[in-house]
């Protein structure tokens, strides 16, 4: 019997183990992609700010005492002197909230939200008023995150309704009685708005976070952007922040 040498085989067997486990580009699914970018840039890793930094956008993460502790450590690590923590919260949560964080009050700012309970109640924009007033006098010192991404404003019950409805007006012109600003995430990127099939270039995103515009009353991006768009040329008092750029 005659005997291969031993590097033909192992080559044989080498180059057999490539072509049983190459990847059929053809049946790839979107959820298995895996993309390694080719460039290699020079990285500087910066650890700290160079001046004292505010950041504008973040939420109460904080679980417990120890983590909110931990989370001042990070700030001071990093060269952090202020975070925004938007809430969204009124009542009672606030309150709590605020007690909680306000141990910091060098490091913390808190923003509420809009009462939104009731919305179409008789009464509920004098209600709403006066639950925004007390939030500040608590120490709220603006609004946010108010987020609609085409059914209305959300809050724990469900969706409001829009920035630019009419009921809203009186809680934007406290906003700028009171000179507090308001957050606002208006729609998500426009990929999310279109039909999730092959022509969609943000398609990865996009199908996560699709937007079903099948939904009666739902608006679509372009009718979000006008919401606020509304809002900002009807008070011209009210300062608005659009987070996120408005996607």
């Amino acid at each position: 019997m005659t005997k291969l040498p031993v590097l033909p085989v192992l080559l044989l067997i080498f180059f057999g183990c490539i072509q049983s486990t190459a990847q059929d580009v053809t049946e790839l699914k979107l959820k298995d992609y895996r993309p390694r970018s080719i460039y290699h840039v020079p990285v500087t890793p910066i650890k700290k700010a160079k001046f004292p930094a505010i950041d504008m956008h973040s939420h109460a993460f904080a679980k417990t005492d120890e983590e909110l502790a931990t989370w001042v450590k990070t700030m001071e690590a990093a060269g952090i002197e202020k975070t925004i923590i938007l809430t969204g919260a009124t009542g009672q949560r606030f309150d709590s909230l605020y007690s909680k964080y306000s141990k910091y009050p060098d490091h913390f700012e808190l923003w509420c939200g809009f009462d939104l309970n009731g919305f179409n109640e008789t009464g509920w924009s004098e209600r709403s008023v006066k639950e925004l007033e007390r939030c500040v006098k608590v120490g709220a010192r603006g609004i946010g995150e108010l987020s609609d991404k085409g059914m209305g404003l959300r809050y724990p019950c469900g969706f409001g309704p829009h920035i630019n409805d009419p009921i809203m007006k009186p809680l934007l012109k406290k906003c700028g009685d009171l000179k507090i600003p308001i957050n606002i995430h208006v729609a998500e990127p426009y990929w999310m708005y279109l039909p999730m099939d092959s022509t969609n270039d943000g398609l990865m995103n996009a199908y996560k976070w699709r937007i079903d515009l099948t939904k009666e009353g739902i608006l679509d991006h372009g009718e979000l952007i006008k919401t606020l768009e509304d809002v900002v040329r009807d008070n011209p008092k009210t300062t608005f922040i659009a987070c996120h750029y408005a996607n």
